[in-house]
């Protein structure tokens, strides 16, 4: 973790701890465990999400969902299948840089089709609005340029594909804080 230097009056965020929660054999009851431990610490004031939990239709256990934060999850459909996911956005610091990734489980892309798809397919006088990835990526990655900054992809781990945009951080100003 980076070190920095702040005003003595400026509020720095402690780095936290990840608990992570893992079962299987349903029915023993640890599902339920865990969410009332999650409802404990979220009363204590912990910061508790629900990244995924299957609840297998038992009201009591659903019933415990009702007072955590859950990751939200997109319902797609992808040729002919639907499925959901968790779109996840994280976001860090090294040296001069800035990162802010989104990271998706999806279908992802071939790599030989990352650079082709930041291509803008609409021209003028074009009734094909089917057959590409559209102006989205073109003008996002022409917006992080603008700033100095890159719009990459990436394959994510285990499939899909994560986007990853770099910016120059702004530099840290030492001294009193100013109050608006």
């Amino acid at each position: 973790m980076a070190r920095t230097t702040v005003a003595a009056d400026t509020p720095v965020t402690k780095p936290g701890k990840l608990k992570v929660y893992l079962g299987a054999a349903p029915g023993a009851g640890k599902t339920y465990r865990m969410l009332d431990e999650g409802r404990r610490r979220a009363r204590r004031g912990t910061g508790v999400v629900v990244g995924f939990v299957e609840c297998h239709k038992r009201p009591y256990t659903l019933e415990m969902l009702d007072s955590l934060k859950t990751v939200p999850r997109i319902r797609r459909r992808y040729r002919d299948s639907e499925f959901e996911e968790m779109v996840l956005v994280s976001g860090s610091s090294l040296a001069d840089r800035v990162e802010i990734r989104v990271i998706d489980h999806g279908p992802g892309l071939q790599p030989d089709d990352h650079d082709r798809n930041f291509e803008p397919f609409q021209r003028m006088g074009d009734n094909d609005n089917t057959t590409g990835p559209g102006l989205g990526l073109a003008l996002s990655r022409g917006l992080a340029q603008a700033m100095d900054g890159t719009l990459t992809p990436e394959d994510t781990p285990g499939g899909g594909l994560s986007m990853v945009l770099s910016l120059p951080a702004a530099p840290v100003r030492l001294g009193k804080a100013r109050t608006p």
